[in-house]
């Protein structure tokens, strides 16, 4: 069980189409239903989906265990403010008739956790709490770097801010998830009038999308945003982008963040009625 109760931002994972969500506490299972609001997110851009639902033949990521999905995964990202514990997490998923009254119990989850112990530090850890690799922030005059190291102390993925666009982001490591170690570079890019981020290869290939609800909110701390994620593509990766970008914008501490740790726990949260 996590130890941290003073941490004032955490990250949830709510289902795609989600009307409300529901607060369960790790320690005891509790549900609490604290929000009954739609969250308005941007009409579906049908080209960029198409293009996602492509597919990869060879993983790309950092570890191959959460690259083990055939297909898009969706989940929504809701940061909490003034979390009590720090061992809250918010998830919803729908009725089959589109209510979102059923509770999702913490055995669906199988979340990995990215708890925050500093202000520029972070620890990625797997569902068990054994930690995969941490998380590390370094400040410059121009760019901001993010950059982690695995359970050995090798820096295995670089993240660099740029100074002007704070949505832009570049992630450079070698993909040992596909077995042959090759040097990756991925390009996290967001144009001035909209509310999607691409998260493409140098060659172009879109790996994941990243929406938000409202141009004029997306810089509040607590605005949603919606990742979809291509087949083949480690979740844990753009789960470490995710909080780079909303680090970039933001100088609050990292906190504490949720994801899918695989397909199935991705669709018992997000689709499973």
């Amino acid at each position: 069980m996590l130890s941290h109760r003073n941490k004032t931002e955490e990250y949830a994972m709510t289902s795609s189409s989600a009307h409300s969500v529901s607060k369960m506490t790790l320690d005891d299972g509790t549900s609490t239903l604290i929000a009954n609001e739609d969250v308005k997110f941007p009409a579906k851009n049908d080209g960029l989906q198409a293009e996602l639902e492509s597919g990869h033949q060879v993983p790309i990521g950092l570890i191959s265990e959460y690259c083990q999905h055939d297909h898009v995964i969706r989940f929504d990202l809701q940061p909490l403010l003034m979390s009590w514990s720090g061992l809250d997490i918010v998830v919803s998923k729908p009725e089959p008739d589109g209510s979102m009254k059923k509770k999702v119990s913490r055995k669906d989850l199988q979340p990995f956790y990215i708890a925050g112990k500093k202000l520029i530090s972070a620890t990625i850890s797997d569902s068990d709490h054994k930690q995969i690799y941490s998380l590390h922030a370094k400040w410059t005059s121009l760019h901001t770097h993010y950059y982690a190291k695995d359970n050995q102390g090798d820096k295995v993925l670089t993240l660099r801010g740029e100074k002007i666009c704070r949505f832009n982001l570049t992630a450079t490591f070698k993909n040992a998830a596909s077995g042959r170690n090759e040097d990756k570079t991925l390009l996290l890019k967001t144009g001035m009038s909209t509310k999607v981020s691409e998260l493409r290869e140098d060659s172009g290939r879109l790996l994941a999308l990243i929406e938000r609800p409202s141009k004029a909110k997306m810089c509040l701390p607590n605005e949603p945003f919606r990742v979809s994620i291509a087949p083949k593509v480690d979740t844990s990766l753009v789960m470490a982008i995710c909080l780079g970008m909303h680090t970039q914008l933001l100088t609050f501490k990292i906190g504490t963040y949720y994801a899918p740790s695989s397909a199935a726990a991705a669709v018992s949260a997000a689709s499973s009625s």
